[in-house]
């Protein structure tokens, strides 16, 4: 996504100072009226040629008389809040100062509405879910205080549809605890608690939709080198950091998709900034945490815990040349089209009010949604309106994908992947193994479900519907 860069000094007038508070611009009471004059012409110079649908709606809005409000945001929590305006159809602009701070800038008449959006980003990055083994997930349910202990099972996952869900854990991933497994075949099953799965404000349906139709189409590139460098970072973190040859004598660097870094060193750690002046890109150090100090690996975790997109470096120039040549730092125009296509498409299917919507069996439940998302989304990419929808919902469906121009030719595909998740539901706990079941898997014949069955895609009866 694209941003407005400016001076520090403007940046400070325009937002105040503590970039880090959610709310922290001046009580969220800036104005278009107490902006600077210069900043003002800035503005709308920027938003004059823009294509995106939130930057057309803020230069309308400035060009009608309108205010602005502003507030800043912690890096960790830029690409969240991004994501909750562009689903809720909130305009803003994105402002990055030369330092490294980020704002937004958003329509008066939105204040209180933005407001809620990010309190409710604050806590959700407050929750934790444990990611662990199938297993393990059951065990922790069997022990919790939960009523309900059936288990989701889904099944027939690719590696990149999990690095998506765990990349949006804290928002997608329901409960206490998920369970992610590798099967001989190279797929991957996620298991979840069915009632978690489906409490009111649960993303998991959705995020699962988006995680095939990312991972399956136009950003197919994008999540598989996103995954790519999250994997050589987790594997460097292991390792505690070596050099490039392995070795702890020489220095690395952390970076990441905004501007901080944290150069780890045999001694301790600092934890500092990219500053553009004049056209040159300096390091500026804002801490230094030495090895023998209290709470080092904790204050470690937490340095790096405010980046996103981690990647390590061994030479200053190398680092130097990454902040001055880094590409757009957040997700791009397709993804967002995506996420936004799929969020109204999930809005649509909850509102049908049928009988396996509201069951509590949550492997029948959940093959109801994904078929039923299934069958909305290609109608929205074929202009074909599905049974039981509206010509309405298609043309909902039909502007969003002008808007972001998405390719559906491409996006089809990935729609049909859809039904190819399989659903499972069984009890919480260590797996019990049936004799039976097992010698009949030995012998290449269908296995029975002690409880439900695996509900693959098909197509419904009009009951179901």
């Amino acid at each position: 996504m694209a941003y407005l860069k400016v001076a520090s000094s403007t940046f400070e007038q325009a937002f105040g100072t503590g970039a880090d508070n959610m709310h922290d611009s001046r009580g969220n009471t800036a104005d278009r009226n107490g902006l600077p004059g210069s900043f003002m012409t800035m503005l709308t110079d920027y938003l004059r040629g823009r294509k995106e649908w939130t930057a057309r709606a803020i230069y309308t809005w400035v060009r009608s008389g309108g205010k602005l409000c502003a507030f800043t945001c912690r890096e960790d929590l830029v690409q969240p809040v991004i994501d909750v305006l562009m689903e809720r159809g909130r305009p803003f602009v994105l402002v990055k100062e030369s330092t490294g701070g980020t704002g937004f800038l958003i329509r008066d008449a939105d204040r209180s509405k933005v407001k809620a959006d990010t309190e409710e980003v604050l806590q959700t990055h407050a929750g934790y879910c444990e990611i662990t083994t199938g297993e393990g997930a059951g065990i922790i349910y069997r022990g919790a205080r939960v009523k309900d202990k059936n288990m989701l099972v889904l099944g027939g996952l690719s590696g990149d549809e999990i690095f998506y869900l765990q990349e949006e854990a804290r928002t997608a991933l329901p409960g206490l605890a998920v369970g992610i497994d590798c099967m001989p075949d190279g797929t991957f099953t996620m298991t979840c608690h069915g009632e978690s799965a489906f409490e009111p404000g649960s993303r998991f349906g959705r995020s699962l939709i988006e995680a095939v139709m990312l991972a399956g189409g136009e950003c197919t590139d994008e999540i598989r080198e996103r995954r790519t460098r999250r994997k050589a970072y987790l594997r460097e973190k292991a390792a505690g950091f070596p050099d490039k040859n392995g070795a702890p004598d020489s220095p690395v660097w952390i970076v990441g998709t905004g501007e901080c870094y944290v150069k780890k060193t045999q001694d301790g750690f600092e934890l500092g900034h990219a500053e553009e002046v004049c056209g040159e890109t300096f390091l500026v150090i804002d801490a230094e945490t030495g090895v023998g100090e209290d709470g080092y690996e904790r204050k470690l975790d937490s340095a790096l815990s405010r980046m996103t997109g981690h990647m390590c470096l061994y030479e200053e120039g190398s680092v130097l040349e990454y902040f001055r040549n880094k590409k757009g730092h957040y997700r791009g125009a397709k993804e967002n089209g995506i996420k936004t296509l799929v969020g109204c498409a999930s809005g649509i299917v909850s509102e049908r009010k049928t009988r396996l919507s509201k069951s509590r069996n949550w492997a029948r439940r959940m093959a109801w949604y994904r078929d039923e998302m299934y069958r909305l989304l290609e109608g929205a990419g074929r202009g074909s309106i599905p049974s039981g929808y509206r010509k309405k919902d298609i043309l909902r469906l039909r502007k969003i994908i002008q808007a972001f121009s998405l390719d559906m030719e491409k996006a089809l595909p990935a729609i049909s992947r859809v039904r190819g998740i399989t659903v499972q539901e069984r009890q919480a706990g260590p797996r019990r193994i049936d004799l039976e079941q097992e010698l009949a898997a030995l012998h290449g014949m269908p296995k029975e479900q002690s409880r439900g069955e695996t509900v693959r895609g098909r197509d419904q009866t009009k009951a179901e519907r």
